[in-house]
């Protein structure tokens, strides 16, 4: 049975049945016709088999209904109300077609308020500042996914929990693995402008040269970073220092 309606900001709010009862009797006043409550009960029909329904369906619902029971005047009615209302919102907040509105109030206040359920999504970020930052940017970007990359009925999908895409808030891949190899070979470096480092020489500077690695990359990808065979790519750099056990556990911890 149906409790939430989807917003076409992508938020959800409690389903109201009245409302869509309203809609229809405006727009049978609006031309003069006499209400026909079987056109709401057959619309009120469709929807009660889902858990979620976005606006736009109900709205489609309404006009299809309004076809099938040869109120094509009303219908007409209809689809102007929903233009009308469409371009308003558009010149409001700059929207062009299938652009999602995000509501900056309602994100920062859900997120300081713990009322979004993303906060807990990752178990990389705690509930900080930077927490924030990052949650209301996936959401801008999660809403892009939806909106233009992937189809009208894959978004609407998702929207409506028939199924869930999972890390819609970064436009990057998710995990990585690097050659640790190539990172002591040739240094750090390949990016324009930026500052480049030689070969590390010594065991502890690889182990920063390491640690600014996965620190950068780490902002460019959305999930964990990893180099492989750890030991055995450091060992000749303890070998050549001549350290001891102890100083290696030390610079690990460090690291």
């Amino acid at each position: 049975m149906i409790t939430k309606i989807l917003k076409r900001d992508g938020t959800t709010e409690e389903f109201f049945a009245y409302k869509i009862e309203d809609a229809i009797k405006k727009a049978f006043k609006s031309e003069g016709v006499m209400y026909d409550e079987t056109v709401f009960q057959e619309v009120l029909k469709r929807i009660e088999k889902k858990r979620v329904a976005a606006v736009e369906d109900i709205q489609d619902m309404i006009e299809q209904e309004l076809y099938k029971s040869r109120y094509f005047d009303v219908m007409r009615s209809f689809i102007l109300y929903r233009h009308t209302h469409k371009m308003q919102r558009e010149h409001i907040y700059g929207l062009s077609e299938d652009t999602t509105y995000i509501n900056s109030t309602q994100t920062i206040e859900e997120y300081i308020g713990k009322s979004d359920w993303r906060i807990k999504a990752n178990s990389n970020t705690g509930y900080s500042n930077a927490g924030l930052v990052n949650n209301t940017a996936g959401k801008v970007i999660a809403n892009y996914w939806l909106d233009k990359i992937y189809s009208k009925e894959e978004g609407l999908a998702h929207r409506n929990g028939d199924y869930h895409i999972h890390d819609l808030d970064c436009l990057t891949a998710y995990c990585a693995g690097w050659s640790l190899r190539v990172l002591l070979d040739e240094g750090f470096n390949g990016v324009r402008g930026r500052v480049e480092s030689r070969p590390p020489q010594h065991f502890r500077e690889a182990l920063g040269q390491m640690a600014n690695f996965l620190g950068i990359l780490q902002s460019e990808w959305a999930g964990a970073q990893a180099f492989s065979s750890f030991d055995t790519y450091l060992a000749p750099y303890a070998f050549k220092d001549k350290i001891s056990y102890k100083e290696i556990k030390k610079a690990i911890r460090s690291f």
